[in-house]
């Protein structure tokens, strides 16, 4: 009888520390679903601002461990005016058809070696960031707009979209590191220099 009674113990023993391991290990994956969650744009799938801001702040504090990188960031043009004249739908759909774009050119970046990180940092507003980059960013534009022209190809003519980019690089030519907001500054000043020019996809 005591030992059926020791034996009873150390089962309920074992049943609590599994159910405590499984409870913890649950609480954990909640959190980090969530956080998850947080730093991710629902419409598009891709990562958001948040995720962006905290990769930029990596960057600042050196934990991203790179020397040096290209942002580019990208806006989906005329998104108001899809709105105003075909509807709130049609205008997620440009956003998704312009996300899947960046996220096609980031996938055919890493398959050639090159790392780019992509993210929906606003409405009609994306941004890459490439990290320790070795290929030029001519090129690489380039590649970019013959994604969004092969889309546009596919598409109904309704559905066709135009984007728009500008980029800088991190380190200036004497190979010192912008801040970081000089950085965004700068990339922001060549997107908008491109705007005004109306050049659609152009560099």
């Amino acid at each position: 009888m005591y030992q059926f009674g020791v034996l009873l113990f150390i089962i309920l023993l074992l049943y609590g520390l599994i159910s405590q391991a499984a409870e913890d290990m649950r609480f954990h994956m909640e959190h980090r679903i969530s956080h998850e969650m947080q730093r991710e744009d629902r419409m598009t799938g891709l990562p958001n601002r948040r995720a962006f801001e905290e990769y930029m702040e990596r960057i600042r504090t050196g934990r991203a461990g790179c020397r040096d990188a290209v942002l580019t960031y990208i806006r989906l043009e005329g998104l108001n005016e899809r709105n105003d004249r075909f509807g709130l739908q049609a205008g997620d759909e440009s956003v998704i058809a312009a996300a899947q774009c960046v996220a096609d050119f980031c996938r055919a970046c890493e398959d050639e070696g090159e790392s780019v990180l992509c993210f929906r940092t606003g409405g009609n507003e994306f941004a890459l960031i490439r990290p320790e980059p070795h290929t030029d960013s001519g090129q690489l534009h380039r590649q970019f707009r013959a994604v969004v022209a092969r889309y546009n190809r596919t598409c109904a003519p309704r559905a066709r979209i135009t984007m728009t980019f500008g980029f800088s690089r991190l380190c200036d030519e004497d190979g010192k590191s912008r801040s970081i907001s000089a950085w965004k500054a700068e990339a922001d000043a060549h997107l908008k220099r491109n705007e005004a020019g109306l050049g659609g996809d152009a560099e």
